[in-house]
C-alpha cells in the first residue's frame, strides 16, 4: 500500500495505516481547495456525500464542486491548516475530527483584503477500491477575524463570532 504520491506504507499496523490514509486525505483536501485542483477535489468525496457548513446541507459532489469553486475561484488565494486528527475505524467506514484555520485573501477589496477563520471538521468517511472517500462532513465555525464577506456571508453570525 502506498499514499498518493507512491511512498509505500510498509511496517505500519493495518489500523494507523488507516489513520494515516485518513489524515491524508484532509491534507489532499486543504492542497485540493488552495491549489484550485478540482481533479483532486472528485477524488476526496463519494459522488452522493452530504456538506453541510451550517446553512444548507449540500448533497451530492458535483453539487459541492460547484460551490467550493465558486467560492474560492473568487478569491485571490487562500490558506487552509488542518490539526488536531482524530479518527475512528470501523471495517470500511471511519468517523474524524479535526481542527481547521484558514486564511482568506482578496487583494484591493474595499472592506479589507483578509478573512480569516477557525473551526472544525467532523467527518464520516467510506473506504473505497480506490481509498477512503468523505460521504458526510459537517463543518462548525468557531470564529472569524476580518471580512467575511470575501466568503459572500456563508457562515450564519450565530456560528462565526468575530474577534
Amino acid at each position: 500500500m502506498a499514499d498518493d504520491r507512491g511512498v509505500p506504507l510498509t511496517g505500519v499496523l493495518p489500523e494507523s495505516r488507516d489513520v494515516l490514509e485518513l489524515v491524508d486525505v484532509s491534507y489532499r483536501y486543504a492542497r485540493a481547495i488552495d491549489t484550485r485542483d478540482w481533479d483532486l477535489f472528485n477524488t476526496l468525496f463519494t459522488e452522493d456525500c452530504i456538506v453541510d457548513y451550517g446553512i444548507k446541507p449540500v448533497t451530492g459532489r458535483e453539487a459541492f464542486l460547484l460551490i467550493s469553486r465558486r467560492t474560492v475561484e473568487s478569491l485571490d488565494a487562500t490558506h487552509h491548516v488542518f490539526t488536531n486528527h482524530e479518527y475512528s475505524v470501523d471495517g470500511d467506514q471511519a468517523v474524524g475530527r479535526f481542527y481547521m484555520t484558514a486564511q482568506h485573501i482578496k487583494r484591493d477589496h474595499p472592506d479589507g483584503a483578509l478573512y480569516t477563520l477557525g473551526g472544525v471538521y467532523d467527518d464520516k468517511l467510506v473506504r473505497t477500491s480506490t481509498g477512503w472517500r468523505i460521504h458526510n462532513r459537517l463543518y462548525r465555525a468557531i470564529w472569524g477575524v476580518g471580512n467575511a464577506t470575501l466568503l459572500g456571508n456563508r457562515f450564519p453570525n450565530d456560528s462565526t463570532q468575530s474577534l
